[in-house]
């Protein structure tokens, strides 16, 4: 399944030949199953043992006193899970505390400052120099802008774009990933799912527009009149950056 959702979200012609809604429901299937890795009444156990009898053998070998392979493996396991953990939670802290240093020199708008007969949910906006592209930081349904000058349908877009992500709770979303990842830690294709879900999020908005013609201009403008610093952002979108 990761494999294949590797595949759909690797190509750009996925997303025009199959519905958000089906790759969406892939990866709800994807994640539930690394979550809860129990096997069903109706799973077919493939039977090597060529293959696992050697594996069992060296995971049943004593390294040390009565300490076996497996136990040392799950000792590794277990504390790396707890290193990461903490990590985390010091991520989410620290992002905490910028956001709140930020909302205390930024200039305060609301969504219908910019849009005219905006009719949904008025988020904030916080205008501010302190960030180089527009994103919602953190759990807050707040919405970033950097200080610069864009035309009225550039800001509209942008500004929509992340209303996008605030409804569809993605800041929410890519924490459960990375509550994955921390549970994973040492199994390298979860990287990559990572990754691969949270470009989805990002394109998701643009790939849906059909029902909404506000999504119809994507915020690709952004590289050339915001010079977004791609380093930047990856390293912040990593946690809680969206």
């Amino acid at each position: 399944l990761i494999l294949l959702l590797d595949i759909l979200l690797s190509y750009k012609k996925s997303y025009k030949l199959f519905r958000t809604d089906f790759i969406t429901v892939l990866i709800v299937v994807v994640v539930v199953r690394m979550f809860v890795p129990l096997e069903f009444k109706f799973t077919k156990t493939i039977i090597v043992p060529t293959i696992m009898n050697p594996i069992i053998v060296l995971l049943q070998y004593k390294i040390y006193a009565n300490v076996q392979v497996y136990q040392f493996l799950l000792l590794v396991w277990v504390l790396g899970i707890i290193w990461n953990l903490i990590k985390w939670i010091r991520a989410i802290q620290i992002t905490k505390d910028m956001y709140k240093r930020i909302e205390k020199h930024s200039e305060h708008y609301h969504i219908s400052n910019f849009i005219d007969n905006y009719q949904e949910e008025n988020y904030v906006v916080l205008k501010t120099n302190y960030v180089s592209s527009p994103m919602v930081m953190g759990f807050n349904k707040t919405i970033l802008i950097p200080d610069v000058c864009l035309s009225q349908e550039n800001l509209k877009n942008v500004l929509l774009h992340e209303t996008w992500h605030i409804k569809n709770h993605d800041v929410c979303n890519k924490q459960i990933i990375n509550l994955l990842v921390i549970m994973y830690w040492w199994f390298i294709p979860v990287y990559r799912l990572r990754d691969k879900i949270d470009l989805f999020l990002e394109n998701a908005p643009k790939f849906c527009a059909a029902t909404n013609v506000h999504f119809v201009k994507t915020i690709q403008f952004l590289n050339i009149e915001l010079k977004v610093s791609i380093y930047h952002q990856k390293k912040c979108q990593r946690y809680l950056w969206k």
